[in-house]
């Protein structure tokens, strides 16, 4: 009986345990099923997220504006992917690119072979790079600057698998770029071809913009001076530099536009007179100016013209006031010699009275020569004008003056021995050389050397460095230097001026250079002095050559000078009209001859091809000859005109001042003059 209880027990034991044991299996398997529940939840999970970021990339992959290209192996570079972005940049189907190589892309590249060795270089040392500018290839077989960015895709061991290009078209980045330095260069074309110098003042720090023809200006290369507003203070004028601050100044706190003129140092340490203008272009928010800009004109020749203009003004007031008295001042003077001389006859020779006398008839012969130097250089038309060899009047003036010279001066003299002609009155000429001389011999009174030269220069139209007061062509230049006294700064500028004279009171009346200048400007030429105190004096004068017309007629062939047209001639000086009517017909012209301009553009319109050729005078009543002219052409613009004056210094303006080309002479012609004139005209 026990042994069964103990066999039971045993058994229920053994029972027990083998629930438990399945209890625990069932927990067990319970635990597995939900952590597969968990770990298939997590798979889901991981799945979608997947492809969500699958899908986003996809996305981002296909809606970059740069072309992405997927390349297999770092040896081979074939394409396994791109974007449509690469198809539309290279003109390839997707197709057409994957298992290409990507040499396809960059086919006629000399520099392709730089890609690839960059490529297996960055895949070796496990780096990223960049191509900036790199030539690429489209189907169509136009080329495109690139910008293109690699990143090496690479296994868990580090070995690269392939590549992921990035390609940035930079075409229009390009255009952009070239846009810009067209810009720039038309902006410093611009600048460069203006006769002003641009400057931009950053008013905050000092800095400022100094354009390229700012600093030529001044004859300096560009940035060879510090860009800095103390730059500009040390160039102006010490005499200048105190008002050309205050009128800035002033511009600063107004805001107006200032305009001044003063003068700045070039580099060759010379003053050149400067035309400033500036505003005020950008303020802060409480209104203190920061950035101003302006120009710099450079005016000295324009204030050198001014100083001539006054010069001539100051000569023909002159003029016109001598030529008002000097005859009747010569009356009183014969009068006075006259009366002196009758009385040294009734007195002893040698007695205090007859030696007063003399003293009046030296005085007034003194004051005859005076007023025949006035009435020299109040004539502008009385002129001996001929062809003339200023050498040899140079050589005669020399032989005189060498007569006086004390052993203390010596003359040098440096000619040319081919010297044209100049067109000038002889006598004049001879005295321009004489007054320049004495004045030379005046400036060394303890000795010295007076120079004189003879050459030739070209003055054209862009190149007058000296900037002579001469139209365009050859010149004869004649130079008179000498090493005395020179002139002080504050006398130069009026030297020219009448009766101005540094000299004692009995050796000079102050109107030899004058008259020299008047002389020179009826020769249309020129005259400049250049002096250094104690240094002496250099004097240069242009003369224009005398160039004879090729085409002279021969004098057995006036034939040639006849004529048969009929001309249409206009003058309001009734005796000029009939002589030259008279001169006209007499050649065989059918001339028909008016007073009134517009009774002859009347007469004209009424048959206008009837007439070959009109001549007028250019100063007239209601209609000028300019305006008569003007109108004949638009009713017949091939007809040729003639027009003449007699104020010859009216025809320059009127030939400026009118857009016909015609034929102009002055009066008095001769008759030979005017028929090679008509005969040219008709031609």
């Amino acid at each position: 009986m026990s042994i069964d209880l103990k066999i039971a027990q045993r058994i229920a034991n053994i029972y027990s345990l083998a629930i438990q044991r399945q209890q625990y299996h069932d927990h067990l398997v319970k635990i597995e099923s939900n952590r597969a529940e968990e770990l298939d939840k997590l798979v889901q999970q991981r799945t979608q997220e997947l492809r969500a970021s699958k899908y986003l990339m996809e996305k981002i992959f296909k809606s970059q504006l740069d072309a992405i290209v997927v390349m297999e192996e770092c040896q081979s570079l074939n394409i396994m992917d791109c974007n449509p972005s690469a198809e539309r940049m290279f003109g390839y189907k997707k197709s057409e690119l994957i298992g290409s190589s990507l040499e396809i892309l960059c086919e006629n590249n000399p520099h392709r072979l730089k890609l690839l060795e960059k490529l297996a270089r960055c895949a070796e040392a496990d780096q990223h790079f960049y191509l900036e500018s790199y030539e690429l290839r489209q189907k169509n077989g136009n080329t495109f600057p690139a910008r293109i960015s690699a990143t090496q895709m690479a296994g868990h061991e580090g070995d690269c698998f392939g590549w992921v290009l990035a390609i940035h078209d930079e075409s229009e980045r390009k255009q952009y770029e070239n846009k810009i330095i067209n810009s720039d260069k038309r902006f410093n074309l611009v600048l460069d071809s203006l006769r002003d110098g641009v400057w931009d003042w950053q008013i905050d720090t000092g800095d400022v913009y100094f354009s390229a023809r700012y600093y030529k200006m001044l004859g300096y290369e560009p940035n060879e001076l510090p860009a800095s507003f103390d730059t500009w203070r040390k160039l102006v004028h010490p005499d200048d530099l105190a008002y050309a601050e205050q009128v800035v100044e002033k511009a600063l706190e107004h805001g107006n536009t200032f305009v001044m003129e003063f003068r700045m140092a070039t580099k060759d340490k010379t003053w050149r007179w400067i035309l400033g203008r500036g505003r005020t272009v950008e303020r802060d928010e409480q209104g203190k100016p920061l950035r101003m800009l302006g120009t710099h004109m450079d005016i000295t020749n324009k204030k050198n013209m001014e100083d001539r203009i006054r010069q001539s003004q100051k000569l023909e007031a002159v003029g016109t006031l001598a030529s008002g008295i000097a005859h009747d001042f010569n009356n009183i003077l014969a009068g006075i010699i006259g009366y002196a001389e009758l009385v040294m006859d009734e007195v002893p020779e040698g007695s205090k009275s007859h030696s007063r006398l003399n003293g009046i008839i030296s005085g007034s012969e003194r004051a005859r020569q005076l007023i025949s130097q006035i009435l020299t250089f109040s004539r502008k038309s009385e002129r001996e004008v001929s062809a003339v060899d200023i050498r040899l009047i140079v050589n005669e003036a020399l032989k005189l003056i060498r007569a006086s010279l004390p052993a203390t001066i010596t003359i040098e003299k440096e000619i040319s021995s081919k010297l044209p002609f100049v067109m000038g009155d002889p006598t004049q000429i001879h005295q321009v050389i004489m007054n320049l001389s004495t004045n030379s011999l005046h400036a060394m009174k303890d000795g010295g050397t007076l120079k004189i030269n003879l050459s030739t220069t070209q003055i054209r139209i862009d190149e007058n460095p000296k900037n002579y007061d001469v139209s365009p062509g050859e010149y004869v230049v004649l130079g008179v230097s000498d090493n005395g006294y020179g002139i002080p700064d504050t006398i130069l500028p009026k030297i020219f001026d009448p009766f101005f004279t540094t000299k004692e009171k009995d050796r000079g009346t102050g109107l030899g250079l004058s008259v020299v200048h008047g002389i020179i400007k009826e020769h249309n030429g020129d005259i400049q002095v250049t002096s250094k105190e104690n240094k002496g004096t250099d004097v240069t004068v242009l003369l224009p050559v005398y160039a004879q017309a090729s085409s002279n007629l021969d004098k057995h062939k006036d034939d040639a000078l006849i004529g048969s047209e009929k001309i249409i001639l206009v003058d309001d000086e009734e005796v000029l009209s009939v002589v030259t009517q008279d001169m006209l017909e007499s050649l065989g012209y059918s001339v028909t001859a008016l007073t009134d301009s517009g009774d002859a553009l009347e007469l004209f319109e009424k048959d206008p091809h009837s007439w070959d050729i009109l001549l007028s005078d250019i100063t007239m009543p209601g209609m000028t000859g300019i305006d008569l002219a003007e109108n004949v052409r638009e009713i017949r613009p091939d007809i040729p005109v003639i027009l003449w004056s007699g104020d010859h210094s009216i025809l320059p303006e009127a030939l400026g001042g009118s857009s016909m080309k015609s034929y102009f002479i002055k009066k008095p012609f001769r008759q030979k003059e005017l028929s090679q004139l008509l005969r040219k005209a008709l031609a």
